[in-house]
């Protein structure tokens, strides 16, 4: 009889995950910061990777129990998956029609509410539901340049919370 002797694994020090992942996402939030637009195609890619192998997981998982309504599905999901890594652009602009019409629609819904409202507050709701309209006007007729700044905003989200991130991990796991 063989006995095997596992050596226990050391669990990582407190906070130097924490430390890393606040790495990744400082990296990451700048490459998004300076390649804006390389950056959405290479997001939609990804994605367009991801759809395309769970279709294809759903499509062979359905296909052996004949399950129709599974396998469309699933073959939808490979066309999109496909079309994503094909043509990101064409996903792009209409993501940004589509964040476009949000902020249209939530800035509508803000003037309306300004209506409805009491007290000192309904004219920031009034001021905010203009502010939106305004933005997502802008934004229909300027997908391209729209897709730069939504980028340029996640990336300083990434960096700051990267930065935050790093400054409390920091905090935990000092050298």
């Amino acid at each position: 009889m063989e006995v095997i002797v596992e050596k226990p694994v050391k669990p990582m020090k407190p906070g130097l995950a924490g430390m890393i992942f606040g790495a990744i996402l400082i990296i990451v939030g700048a490459l998004f910061i300076v390649f804006q637009r390389s950056a959405l195609e290479a997001v939609l890619m990804v994605f367009g990777v991801l759809v395309l192998l769970f279709g294809l997981v759903q499509t062979y998982l359905n296909a052996s129990r004949i399950n129709t309504v599974g396998l469309l599905i699933g073959l939808v999901m490979v066309v999109i998956g496909i079309a994503l890594i094909a043509c990101p652009n064409l996903f792009s602009g209409a993501m940004m029609l589509v964040l476009a019409i949000v902020l249209i629609v939530t800035g509508a819904m803000s003037v309306i509410g300004f209506s409805m409202e009491q007290g000192p507050s309904r004219w920031l709701s009034l001021f905010v539901g203009v502010i939106l309209v305004v933005v997502g006007i802008y934004a229909a007729m300027n997908l391209n340049s729209t897709a730069d700044i939504v980028m340029i905003v996640i990336g300083v989200a990434m960096l700051l919370s990267g930065l935050i991130g790093l400054a409390s991990s920091y905090t935990v796991y000092r050298f």
